[in-house]
């Protein structure tokens, strides 16, 4: 029974990356917030140039950028325009983007969505005395609502990137203070930590 459940879970998941990361390829040229604008412009940087810098050239902001970019997002100053918020993610997404290239960035954000959902279930299961089933019901529910689907067909915006990575840091260490060996113990630790770290830096 908990076979099946880990492969209803993950057969979930992969559908999910598959639709909402297609979606992408479709919403590309759309930018709904100032954060994904700024996400997508400066991790693009970091990947061809390693730097978030983004020199203006001398050339109009409007023109170079085509207006997707506000206000919040950006300060100017040397002629070079500068990311302020969320710099953590335009940075993790870079540099998968650069390892993996633009489709690699594109589905990053689906993929950590499942990770997080996964570690979200885990921890569910292994801390909460509840009905496993009801547990799965859940989770499957919160996968499938549909502004986690909206979310994660727009990759670049760091809010459910932020929350998966909470979601894998609380797993790892919950599952670190759980009776193992040293070296699993150890290895949840690792992962808590990290992926606590990393959504801190987000």
């Amino acid at each position: 029974m908990r076979f099946n459940g880990e492969f209803r879970f993950w057969l979930g998941g992969v559908l999910f990356v598959l639709i909402t990361g297609l979606a992408m390829f479709d919403l590309s040229g759309i930018v709904v917030s100032p954060d994904e604008a700024s996400t997508q412009v400066f991790a693009e940087q970091y990947a061809l140039n390693k730097s978030f810098s983004y020199p203006l050239k001398a050339r109009p902001v409007a023109e170079e950028l085509q207006g997707i970019f506000g206000p919040r997002s950006t300060v100017m100053g040397n002629g070079e325009l500068l990311p302020v918020g969320f710099l953590g993610w335009p940075g993790l997404v870079g540099i998968v983007w650069q390892v993996f290239g633009r489709v690699g960035g594109w589905f990053f954000g689906p993929i950590l969505v499942v990770l997080g959902l996964a570690g979200l279930r885990r921890l569910l299961l292994y801390r909460v005395s509840a009905s496993p089933f009801a547990i799965e019901l859940a989770v499957f529910w919160l996968m499938w609502h549909p502004a986690v689907l909206l979310y994660s067909s727009r990759p670049f915006m760091p809010n459910l990137g932020f929350i998966s990575l909470v979601a894998i840091g609380l797993w790892g260490m919950s599952r670190a203070d759980s009776p193992m060996g040293v070296g699993r113990r150890f290895g949840f630790g690792v992962l808590g930590g990290v992926a606590g770290g990393l959504a801190l830096a987000v």
